[in-house]
């Protein structure tokens, strides 16, 4: 997961790659989104549309850890995606629906010279049709809003989990009473098998190229590995940069040291 990104470039980007596939059913090999593993190959699978189970088993991620992804496309590369019954895909800047769509192989072409009746809004006075066609325009551009403030009611309630397992991971580190039924907390106090945390911690830097910091990490935990026990990365990166496994820069920033192993 990355942080700190430049938004409006990564939706031109996005928009470019929509495109592709819209216009010549093109999909990217990579994320342009400094993504790689199980995130970029969501990222991709957006484009084209997708369910949740598909990106999971795709990705090799937990159905959670596709929510959060999601979620993190949203507010960190300020992308605008849509859940259209089980579907989720990509909307970005009216070029979903391009002026010129694929060419299917095999399509009949029409003749240029062909001649078809005039169309209703082609007999009407100019007025009226301008009318007419500003009514379309609202109605698409109703429907398409529409459509986005559904998909965001639906994830409302994943969100206001992983926000209350934020929660109790806070509350855990200052030290305060967690409730003891909240939902989304599920894992919070669990025992996990060794190594485990020191594994996710190792790959939410390798994922992150430019470096993390201890509290960047332990969001990335929350967000991306919602099954792991995150309250102790602080302790485990300290682990890793003394066994020069990572490295910790004068700014408390958090890298891959080059070819170090596990």
């Amino acid at each position: 997961m990355t942080f700190n990104r430049n938004i409006p470039e990564d939706q031109h980007e996005s928009g470019k790659r929509l495109e592709e596939y819209l216009v010549a059913g093109r999909l990217p090999e990579h994320s342009w989104l400094g993504h790689s593993g199980g995130n970029a190959q969501i990222d991709i699978l957006l484009i084209k549309g997708a369910k949740l189970d598909e990106m999971a088993n795709e990705s090799g991620r937990m159905p959670s850890a596709v929510n959060a992804h999601i979620n993190h496309l949203r507010r960190e590369h300020g992308l605008q995606i849509v859940r259209e019954g089980e579907l989720y895909r990509f909307v970005l800047n009216n070029v979903d629906t391009p002026s010129h769509a694929p060419v299917l192989s095999g399509a009949r072409r029409i003749s240029s010279n062909a001649v078809f009746p005039p169309k209703p809004e082609q007999i009407v006075n100019s007025d009226t049709s301008e009318l007419i066609d500003s009514m379309h325009q609202l109605r698409k551009t109703a429907q398409e809003r529409l459509r986005f403030i559904e998909s965001s009611i639906r994830d409302l309630d994943e969100r206001r989990q992983e926000l209350v397992a934020e929660q109790a991971l806070l509350l855990q580190v200052l030290g305060q009473e967690i409730p003891a039924i909240s939902h989304g907390t599920q894992n919070i106090g669990k025992r996990q098998g060794h190594g485990v945390l020191r594994e996710a911690c190792i790959e939410a830097l390798t994922q992150n190229a430019g470096g993390l910091t201890s509290s960047e990490v332990v969001r990335w935990l929350v967000e991306m590995r919602p099954e792991v026990v995150a309250k102790s990365a602080p302790a485990v990166l300290s682990r890793l940069a003394k066994d020069k496994v990572i490295t910790r820069d004068s700014r408390g920033i958090y890298h891959m040291t080059p070819s170090a192993g596990r």
